[in-house]
């Protein structure tokens, strides 16, 4: 399959976890059911085994992508001689416990005839787990031991190579073609079918969720276009259960072209978090700042002012790191680092910025509470006692080509 360029990719998400999109028309990266649980698409990390799902014209000239304005509903253009045909890739915003985190992907053809291939080969936990693939006349279930996906499609699917399931379809003008990709829970069959109705009400929803969400943004000075799409990226990087904000979606994807610095970017660090809280709500988006507060109070209590550099999304403090030796990384990026040793490290100056956002908080959000003060004031005696101890800074250094374990 090849490696876009990183850049060549547009992100989707639904406050859970995220997915890439290229503008081939391939997901080649999705965790489910959050950020940083193993990935069950993972071609960006190794595109023979990693997985992947895509949906595209087998020929076509040039392609592009854009956003629905004010939304994170991403829609590639692909251009052809015979024709023109749009796709659209989101993923319904729903809160609950029931959530199934349901990927949607609808393409139509805009212009002329087009044939299109589809092709979902899930490679689940890291391209580590097999599976099963069923298909049958509403779509196509994949099996493995930990999780199950169901793709449902108006299209005849068959089982290909290596657990696949794919078709070959042609499209006229005005027409579509819709598939749901969805976490099974219990379920034995790949869901229903959307109809035409259905999809058009699921995507009207997810843009009025993200336009409703926009719209509560105050900044009314130049540029205003790029700060809401700044804006609006950095909400997907939001994990709504907890208030965490992860630092990227993704993982091991190299600093440099066939280097070692790759680092697993799915956790929440706290100083990060702090630039992040800042600016959103510099704008308006006071919401996401109480809620981080809530997530970092819980940070603070039960210990005695130490504070790692990071955290998992749900709290956890332990994040161990290890190699995943089986794939090739990012055009031959290795090692693929799951987990991130860092979370051992002593990073004095993270004190500054955790400050520093309840000082924002407490500025522009909400007064802080007796509880958090108290925390506050826990973690500031105890950098009162430790704050001329050697620490390993903001860069993180590992020592000699990042291999060494980081000091406990």
């Amino acid at each position: 399959m090849g490696y876009l360029p990183i850049e060549d990719h547009g992100v989707i998400g639904d406050l859970h976890t995220a997915a890439l999109v290229g503008v081939d028309g391939t997901i080649d990266w999705l965790c489910l059911p959050r950020f940083d649980m193993p990935s069950v698409f993972g071609a960006i990390l190794d595109d023979e085994k990693g997985g992947h799902f895509r949906l595209r014209p087998p020929e076509y000239a040039r392609s592009q992508q854009l956003y629905l304005p004010d939304t994170n509903v991403l829609l590639t253009r692909f251009l052809s001689p015979r024709g023109v045909a749009e796709l659209l890739d989101f993923m319904p915003v729903e809160r609950g416990p029931q959530k199934l985190h349901d990927l949607i992907r609808n393409v139509r053809v805009i212009r002329g005839e087009l044939t299109f291939e589809v092709e979902c080969r899930p490679a689940f936990d890291y391209a580590r787990r097999s599976h099963k693939v069923y298909v049958g006349k509403k779509g196509a279930v994949f099996k493995s031991r930990d999780i199950s996906l169901g793709l449902a499609a108006g299209t005849p699917l068959q089982a290909g190579p290596r657990g696949c399931a794919r078709a070959r379809f042609a499209l006229k003008e005005g027409q579509s073609a819709t598939f749901v990709l969805q976490q099974l829970d219990g379920a034995t069959g790949p869901g229903e079918v959307l109809s035409d109705e259905e999809f058009r009400r699921l995507l009207h929803g997810t843009l009025e969720y993200w336009r409703r969400w926009i719209s509560r943004c105050t900044y009314r000075g130049r540029w205003r276009e790029m700060v809401y799409r700044s804006a609006l990226a950095l909400k997907l990087m939001v994990y709504d259960p907890t208030g965490a904000l992860v630092a990227a979606p993704t993982m091991s994807l190299p600093e440099t072209i066939g280097g070692e610095r790759n680092w697993d970017y799915r956790y929440t660090w706290l100083r990060d978090a702090a630039f992040t809280l800042y600016a959103l709500i510099r704008v308006g988006f006071e919401e996401e700042a109480h809620n981080f507060m809530d997530w970092l109070r819980k940070r603070c209590e039960g210990t005695e002012g130490h504070l790692q550099p990071l955290y998992c999304i749900d709290g956890t403090a332990e994040v161990p790191e290890v190699e995943l030796d089986h794939l090739s990384g990012y055009r031959g990026s290795r090692p693929v680092r799951l987990g991130n040793g860092a979370y051992r490290q002593l990073q004095l100056d993270l004190y500054g910025a955790v400050l520093d956002a309840a000082y924002l908080h407490n500025k522009y959000g909400a007064p802080l509470d007796h509880d958090l003060w108290q925390n506050l004031q826990r973690i500031l005696n105890w950098l009162c006692d430790n704050w001329r101890r050697n620490d390993e800074g903001m860069w993180e250094v590992r020592g000699y080509a990042g291999r060494s374990s980081p000091p406990a």
